[in-house]
């Protein structure tokens, strides 16, 4: 194949019918980075290196055909995006880094299935669909792919909750670092960001409870860290018990005696107390794949 590669195969066909025939080849060996004028019209990256094996195993019977392509790339990559208008618009770096083991390949099984009585179907057309979907369907929905590629709950690959004040890592968010290091040991093409993201009224609400909890408890303010045993003390505490709900009460004027006891905390507080806890302390961490 133009000296970058080999190309086997056989046709079996049938004498009852001719046009019944069974198609079997495989290339392999063929260096990747020739294809780059393809690559860059349809997705506007040229491909930097790697190498494929592509098998075919095709049946057509009565001008039906059904086949499976078997597609290994090896040690493949992209390089940045360029200045084409490509065809199709999606993160194929991302795809790639998803798609790729531990081992450098990527491992694609192509089911491809037509009617060529059908004046609309095109064989070619339909490969590159399939290809384009799996790879569309990946970079949309990343933390379910890698969730059902290592038996993880995508929720726990999305996102770690800490609770206001957290002291320490729980059981929990142990168990979800050691899913992610595991997907990172797996897939070294992927990078993994920590982005805060922060719920402002929740925060806000929560912190103004835990302020009056640690003031009815304790007589003083909160401070950036609680020692655990307050920690305990403030989080186990009941805001609906009457007599927190009296302490509160008197912090606020009697007009907002019929608020909810969150917002009766919020008050007590004073917004300016609860907008300076937010604007320095967030404790919800999303996680991004790239």
């Amino acid at each position: 194949m133009n000296q970058v590669g080999r190309f086997e195969g056989f046709i079996r066909s049938y004498t009852n019918n001719l046009k019944d025939m069974d198609i079997e080849y495989k290339v392999y060996g063929t260096e990747l980075s020739p294809f780059t004028p393809y690559s860059d019209l349809y997705v506007a990256h040229p491909i930097n290196q790697g190498k494929v094996l592509y098998e075919n195993k095709t049946a057509i019977r009565d001008n039906h055909i059904v086949s499976s392509n078997n597609i290994v790339l090896d040690d493949f990559t992209f390089g940045q995006k360029s200045d084409y208008d490509a065809i199709y618009s999606f993160p194929v770096r991302l795809a790639v880094g998803l798609l790729k083991d531990k081992n450098g390949n990527i491992v694609l099984n192509v089911p491809v299935e037509g009617n060529l009585d059908d004046p609309e179907y095109d064989y070619s057309k339909a490969i590159w669909t399939a290809i384009k979907n799996i790879a569309l369907n990946i970079v949309k929905a990343p933390f379910k792919f890698i969730g059902g590629l290592f038996g993880i709950d995508e929720e726990n690959l999305k996102q770690i909750d800490f609770g206001l004040l957290q002291l320490a890592l729980s059981n929990q968010h142990e168990r979800q670092l050691n899913d992610m290091a595991k997907v990172l040991d797996e897939r070294p093409e992927l990078n993994m960001e920590f982005s805060r993201v922060t719920r402002k009224f929740e925060t806000m609400e929560k912190f103004a409870v835990t302020e009056v909890a640690h003031l009815y408890l304790y007589g003083t303010p909160v401070d950036d860290a609680l020692p655990k045993k307050e920690f305990e003390a403030v989080n186990h505490l009941d805001i609906n018990d009457s007599a927190f709900v009296a302490f509160v009460d008197k912090g606020i004027s009697q007009n907002k005696r019929h608020l909810p006891i969150q917002l009766k905390c919020m008050e007590y507080i004073g917004q300016e107390r609860d907008q300076v806890f937010f604007m320095g302390s967030s404790r919800i961490r999303r996680i991004l794949f790239g």
